[in-house]
C-alpha cells in the first residue's frame, strides 16, 4: 500500500463513519431496525469499516520495519533463504528477521532469525493477507530466545 493508497484508505473510513452515524442516528427512534432498508445498509457500512481497519492494521505490522512480511529473503552470510515470517524489534536497535524455508521432502524445516543487515531481498512471496486466519494464532514455536 503506497502513501496515496493509505491516505484513501483513511478517507473511506473517514467517510464510512460518517455515514454509519447518520444511519444510526436516523435508524435509533425506529422500531423496524430488521426490515429497514437504512439497517441493511448500516450493517454493510460497518462491515466495510472493520475491513478497512484490518488492513490498515495490517499493513501498519507489516511495514513497520524495513523490509515486508511476507517478502522471500536471503541471508547474506550463510545463504538461507526463505519467506520473512516475523520481525523482532529489540530496545538495543538490533532488528531481527525470521525466515521460514520451504519443506523438504514434506518436512517442516525450522525457522531462523537474522539481523537487519543480514537480509536482502530476492523475491516478492506472498502478503501477510494470503495466510491469515479468521482469528489470531498463538507463538511461533520459532521465535528467537
Amino acid at each position: 500500500m503506497d502513501k496515496q493508497q493509505f491516505e484513501e484508505t483513511i478517507d473511506k473510513i473517514g467517510g464510512l463513519y460518517e455515514e454509519g452515524k447518520d444511519l444510526m442516528i436516523k435508524l435509533l427512534p425506529s422500531d423496524r431496525f430488521g426490515e429497514d432498508p437504512d439497517a441493511e445498509r448500516l450493517y454493510g457500512v460497518l462491515d466495510e469499516l472493520r475491513t478497512l481497519a484490518a488492513t490498515i492494521s495490517q499493513e501498519l505490522h507489516s511495514n513497520s520495519g524495513r523490509f515486508k512480511l511476507g517478502e522471500k529473503a536471503k541471508d547474506k552470510v550463510t545463504g538461507f533463504e526463505g519467506i520473512i515470517i516475523g520481525r523482532a524489534e529489540y530496545l538495543t536497535g538490533c532488528d531481527q528477521y525470521g525466515l521460514t524455508p520451504p519443506a523438504k521432502d514434506g518436512k517442516v524445516e525450522k525457522n531462523e532469525w537474522f539481523d537487519e543487515g543480514r537480509i536482502e531481498i530476492i523475491g516478492e512471496g506472498f502478503p501477510a493477507s494470503a495466510v491469515m486466519g479468521s482469528k489470531k494464532g498463538g507463538p511461533n514455536r520459532d521465535t528467537p530466545n
